[in-house]
């Protein structure tokens, strides 16, 4: 019996490990409790009281969390970071961030380092939380839903953030990429508004995203049959708002030959954009001058469009 618990507390501990890692603190509130009470190893127990400690204490780096969107019961944040002179009232440009995860999983916090930058920079800048295909019991349609929700909320309490509704940026990582590319070239989907502002961002950095989605029938599955309706690269049609684009070409995720496919029909429609392609690079970027080369022509890219100042 007791190597039978042995075997118990490790796979438990060893969940709860991945749940942090993958889902974050915040959904662990059920498990927790029960973990305390079952876990016989107390090394175990104490191992995950120290790691949540840290996760509950990383949420204290964004200056507000608020909700964005309620849908049912699930309670979607926005985590925001405001430059140390903010005031309501500015003006200032604002960046939004969507992590990457399949869509499946992650956590707003992989978004901090580039909203600390942002925020040192001076834009307000925000990662969004959104439902996840794990544990929201949602689907690709309402990953993008949750995307425009969160740039219509942006701008609808533009006062109040600070942030000049005419300088909004979408960016992300992977899927993240995916869905701030949908939120300026996608059609529908469009969240309820009783004002005039629009879900579209005036700006988008797109990072190893994937571009067509009708090629892996994954996305089909999850996507309600409407995989086309989600692939940036059907949907694309000429004046796109100006946009980045980073891609490796030993990306095993999002092959490079989406991306070349997409450039193309970006230079046949004649929009405005810039990009870059790292050679030997895979779909997370490890090398850390290929990290810097992203930061820093991105922010070129803002002070190019005057989002950032020089």
């Amino acid at each position: 019996m007791a190597a039978h618990q042995d075997i118990k507390d490790y796979l438990f501990h060893e969940h709860l490990n991945k749940c942090m890692d993958n889902y974050g603190v915040m959904y662990l509130a059920d498990l927790l409790p029960e973990f305390r009470v079952d876990c016989k190893n107390p090394e175990y127990v104490r191992r995950m009281e120290e790691r949540v400690a840290v996760a509950q204490q990383r949420r204290q780096e964004p200056d507000e969390i608020v909700t964005y969107k309620t849908v049912g019961n699930v309670a979607l944040e926005a985590h925001i970071f405001y430059p140390a002179d903010f005031k309501a009232g500015d003006r200032r440009s604002a960046y939004l961030f969507f992590h990457g995860g399949g869509w499946s999983m992650g956590i707003t916090e992989w978004g901090y380092r580039d909203c600390q930058h942002y925020r040192e920079r001076g834009m307000v800048a925000i990662s969004f939380e959104y439902r996840l295909l794990d544990i929201h019991d949602s689907n690709l349609l309402d990953c993008v839903r949750d995307a425009k929700s969160a740039v219509l909320w942006t701008r609808q309490r533009a006062e109040a953030l600070g942030i000049d509704p005419e300088k909004v940026v979408a960016a992300g990582f992977s899927a993240g990429a995916h869905l701030a590319a949908c939120t300026a070239i996608v059609k529908g989907y469009e969240p309820p508004s009783d004002t005039e502002w629009s879900a579209h961002p005036n700006a988008i950095v797109v990072h190893s995203a994937s571009y067509n989605t009708t090629k892996n029938s994954w996305f089909a599955k999850k996507s309600e049959q409407q995989a086309e309706a989600i692939s940036t690269f059907h949907q694309l049609d000429k004046d796109l708002v100006p946009a980045l684009f980073f891609h490796g070409t030993r990306d095993h995720l999002a092959p490079i030959a989406e991306f070349t496919e997409f450039k193309d029909k970006m230079d046949a429609l004649g929009n405005d954009y810039e990009y870059k392609i790292f050679e030997g690079v895979g779909h997370f970027f490890n090398d850390p001058a290929a990290r810097q080369t992203v930061r820093d022509l991105t922010d070129a890219f803002f002070v190019k469009l005057g989002y950032l100042a020089s």
